[in-house]
């Protein structure tokens, strides 16, 4: 592929963005910072911002980022940077190569950002690696908290503090006028069933079912119970956090917003359907809207109606 063929294809992503406002092109999103006036969005995360439609390429919005931005396109509003994908822990957020970049990312374009959306936690909490060394074998008699090994689970929300503090120092030296804006995810129950894509020749998941397999932990309730429990600490803490930091974070929080075991909620154990995802993304767009008056109006089928401030 020659120079002007890579010149030309550069020109019409351009092109793209200069109409959708959406992009996970930094070059390109730095043009549209310097050269216009629109709202500028970073959005860092994992699947909940990234999941992909049940098609790939098509089908309704899958994820939260795609109900809350995509709509927004036409109206020319928005210039937003997505780096989020599919399997981030909050950790690797701030692991040294992605913490440079958006580090970089915070010191070129910090004093003219709006917002930052932030989806992060969840893999660390119910992700099945991380949750394996969350458990402890079960035994007759265990309640849900029991399940959880208490030294551990204290020692990995120290870590997510940590972590979550590197990203709103970032904000605080760079961007303090940009708010970070996140949720507490939703209480899923751990299956064996999996996800479907492309008409169910790509499956996905399942991630809790195994790691509670091995831990010997009975089927039913209490493998719900302990997700509960584990999210219920995760969207304390976060919770905690906004209370130390209310001028850079807010925390929406999502929780109770799906059934755990409703097949119109839960594509799999820990992805909504995209029903889900746009019940998710309401309240979220409820907060942009306050942080940003000038955003439009939402009506119940995720239209968005321009109005007048």
């Amino acid at each position: 592929m020659n120079h002007r063929t890579l010149a030309r294809r550069r020109r019409l992503r351009r092109e793209r963005t200069d109409v959708s406002g959406l992009t996970g092109d930094e070059f390109i999103f730095g043009k549209r910072v310097r050269d216009g006036d629109r709202i500028n969005i970073l959005v860092e995360g994992d699947s909940w911002f990234a999941y992909p439609r049940p098609n790939i390429v098509a089908g309704p919005a899958s994820n939260i980022v795609s109900n809350l931005l995509e709509p927004l396109r036409p109206t020319r509003l928005i210039n937003a940077l997505c780096l989020a994908s599919n399997g981030h822990t909050l950790n690797q957020i701030v692991d040294r190569g992605q913490l440079a970049r958006l580090t970089r990312i915070f010191k070129r374009y910090g004093e003219q950002m709006d917002l930052m959306l932030l989806s992060a936690g969840g893999n660390d909490v119910i992700g099945g690696k991380e949750l394996k060394g969350l458990l402890r074998d079960y035994e007759p008699g265990f309640t849900a908290r029991d399940c959880i090994d208490a030294s551990a689970w204290e020692a990995r929300l120290a870590r997510l503090r940590r972590d979550l503090e590197t990203i709103l120092k970032l904000q605080i030296r760079f961007a303090p006028q940009m708010p970070i804006l996140t949720h507490t995810y939703d209480v899923a129950e751990p299956t064996s069933r999996k996800g479907r894509l492309l008409f169910g020749l790509v499956r996905t998941g399942p991630w809790m079912w195994p790691v509670m397999n091995d831990k010997n932990i009975p089927e039913g309730a209490l493998r719900r119970q302990i997700v509960q429990e584990l999210l219920n600490d995760f969207r304390n803490q976060l919770l905690q956090i906004w209370a130390q930091y209310p001028d850079s974070l807010l925390v929406v929080d999502t929780i109770g917003t799906l059934s755990p075991n409703d097949l119109d909620d839960w594509a799999d154990e820990i992805h909504p359907t995209p029903q889900g995802f746009k019940r998710v993304a309401a309240p979220m767009y409820d907060e942009m809207q306050t942080l940003l008056p000038i955003l439009p109006d939402r009506d119940d089928s995720g239209r968005y109606r321009l109005r007048v401030i």
